[in-house]
């Protein structure tokens, strides 16, 4: 009877150690990134631009408050998150200006006035300056996790940026859309004095009948899903077709952004980086005019 022998035994080897998993990046709520004490003063700053009465007619500022306790205890990009949203290379000597309203505030009149200055880099509106994979547009969802949004599009996978940053910092100014649902992101990766913040704002009840009279179709329902720009993070912002019923609850959503987005410009950076106009009252089109040009850097050499 034969034996089978066994191979000799092979020395011990460790097994080396996995590598070590990526920090999460930072989330924090809302709530937190702009406290309650600081968000009744954005409330104060904001009401310079807006009419007394259309507060009242959102139910005050107990309803305002309650919609931003309710909507924005969510987290929100807190830091930069690699590796869509690396940290800015720009300097604040030559910081990245944004306008983070949405659209009919008067958008494209401040990228014409700022077009006039040499070396200036102007954007009006880019719907390419969404993250894209294969082509298909990718969203972050509130636990910080990526989702697809629709179907892979060969055209617009020329568009992918590896470096959402460093797209956005491609202009040295940006209006309009995506800027209202980007600012959680913006603020997250332009440190300080390397973001100026602009926010045209225009009363929520004359900013909702303009969005339904010119961005909407009554008969169309793709476009019932339009609503106010969520500054990047919050949830359930009323469309404007659908949800809208009591006539009030996208204004609240609209003015709830524009606080949130005034508290988080004024937090670490020069107060002289912060810019709030209502370009349909004649006094703020000379601010635009005049006190803008005093702190804007000089072009580039060359």
């Amino acid at each position: 009877m034969v034996l089978s022998t066994l191979p000799p035994a092979l020395p011990f080897l460790p097994t080396p150690p996995l590598p070590a998993p990526p920090p999460l990046p930072s989330y924090r709520s809302g709530l937190q990134l702009c406290p309650e004490p600081e968000f009744l003063l954005a409330i104060e700053r904001v009401m310079a631009y807006v009419r007394s009465e259309s507060l009242a007619r959102m139910g005050g500022t107990k309803a305002v408050l309650e919609n931003y306790q309710r909507k924005y205890a969510v987290p929100c990009m807190a830091e930069p998150d690699l590796p869509l949203w690396p940290l800015t290379n720009r300097s604040s000597k030559r910081p990245l200006l944004v306008n983070m309203a949405d659209g009919s505030t008067g958008t494209r009149f401040v990228s014409k006035v700022l077009k006039k200055i040499p070396g200036m880099r102007v954007k009006h509106h880019d719907s390419h300056l969404y993250p894209r994979v294969g082509g298909v547009l990718i969203w972050q969802n509130q636990s910080g996790s990526l989702f697809n949004w629709g179907a892979p599009n060969a055209q617009a996978a020329e568009y992918e940026h590896a470096d959402m940053t460093s797209a956005w910092d491609e202009y040295d100014f940006f209006t309009d859309t995506p800027a209202s649902s980007f600012a959680a992101q913006l603020f997250a990766t332009h440190p300080g004095n390397t973001l100026g913040v602009m926010h045209t704002i225009r009363d929520p009840f004359d900013w909702v009948e303009s969005r339904v009279s010119h961005h909407t179709n009554q008969s169309d329902t793709s476009n019932s899903t339009l609503s106010p720009g969520n500054g990047g993070c919050a949830v359930n912002f009323t469309r404007f077709m659908r949800d809208n019923h009591d006539g009030v609850s996208a204004q609240r959503d609209m003015f709830t952004e524009l606080v949130w987005v005034t508290c988080r410009a004024y937090q670490h950076r020069s107060p002289d980086l912060v810019f709030l106009l209502n370009l349909f009252d004649s006094q703020d089109w000379m601010r635009l005019a005049s006190g803008l040009w005093s702190w804007l850097p000089p072009p580039p050499p060359g």
